[in-house]
């Protein structure tokens, strides 16, 4: 019987779409494809997840890097965060289980400045019971020991959590210590797809 819904957040509950921002930014295909490399692919980008470092020094990384794209750099990170925009129909899901009274938790890859953002400008985060985020523990999905943080601090059973994410080997690192899980591409309801669990 599933209790305990957990949910990624980026292309889950917000649209993370950085090649499209990338497009209204510059619309110049050359700058779009370097910043996209250097900036959101970068092992900089995962070491803001992993709260190893903040925006300002990974921008003098950045900078550092490819010091003729100065300006662009600039423009880039001074403003992406107003990439993550609520998915309404899955935020419409999330208030409706809320309702229903199942627990509700957090499992996701985030940047401190970024985390703090969203929680300032959603108010629908206030719902959620608790979680774990990776820049606060110092882990990244799909490390085992991130997911059994948050199982053990909140004492949930793995059989009666539903996980919900975006990237493969979360899912099958989700699944590896049994808990139930949802791939979510977009391809379908998500609705329809966690009503297979609970009903």
């Amino acid at each position: 019987m599933i209790k305990n819904i957990i949910f990624d957040i980026g292309n889950v509950l917000l649209k993370f779409e950085p090649k499209k921002y990338l497009k209204k930014l510059f619309d110049d295909q050359e700058i779009e494809d370097l910043l996209f490399k250097e900036i959101f692919k970068s092992e900089e980008w995962l070491m803001l997840d992993k709260g190893s470092i903040n925006e300002y020094e990974a921008t003098s990384i950045f900078i550092n890097r490819i010091p003729a794209r100065e300006t662009d750099i600039n423009l880039c990170m001074s403003n992406w965060k107003s990439i993550l925009v609520p998915i309404k129909e899955n935020i419409s899901v999330l208030k409706s289980l809320h309702i229903k009274g199942y627990n509700l938790y957090i499992l996701s890859n985030f940047h401190k400045a970024a985390y703090n953002h969203i929680l300032d400008t959603h108010d629908f985060f206030s719902i959620f019971h608790g979680g774990a985020v990776s820049f606060e523990e110092n882990l990244l999905k799909p490390n085992i020991e991130f997911f059994n943080i948050l199982l053990d601090r909140y004492s949930l059973t793995p059989c009666e959590c539903l996980f919900i994410d975006d990237t493969l080997d979360n899912i099958t690192a989700a699944s590896s210590i049994g808990i139930n899980v949802i791939h979510y591409t977009g391809d379908f309801t998500l609705q329809d797809k966690i009503n297979s669990f609970i009903d």
